[in-house]
């Protein structure tokens, strides 16, 4: 549906879903999801890494210290909300 508005780069929302990593990833592929937003505890398990072999870009909600991004980008996921940030003079490049 949302295709056929003329929307191309999907980001499927998790915020209240009890789904699967599963039936996420099968919905992601299925659909051609460009992205999937979740909350941290999601962010933390091995979801973002499965998503990130089949080329779909994770985010994650609402993060507000750099420790917590640091640890999350190294478990495969791509960006993060954010209320305000301050990156301390590092030099972040998402791939």
């Amino acid at each position: 549906m949302a295709r056929d508005m003329g929307f191309d780069n999907i980001i499927l929302t998790l915020y209240r879903s009890k789904y699967t990593d599963e039936e996420i990833i099968e919905f992601a592929k299925k659909n051609k999801i460009f992205a999937i937003t979740m909350p941290k505890d999601r962010g933390y398990s091995s979801l973002p890494m499965k998503l990130k072999k089949i080329d779909v870009f994770t985010y994650v909600h609402t993060i507000n210290e750099l420790y917590v991004f640091e640890e999350l980008y190294e478990n495969g996921v791509s960006g993060i909300y954010t209320d305000f940030f301050h990156f301390h003079a590092k030099k972040w490049i998402i791939e």
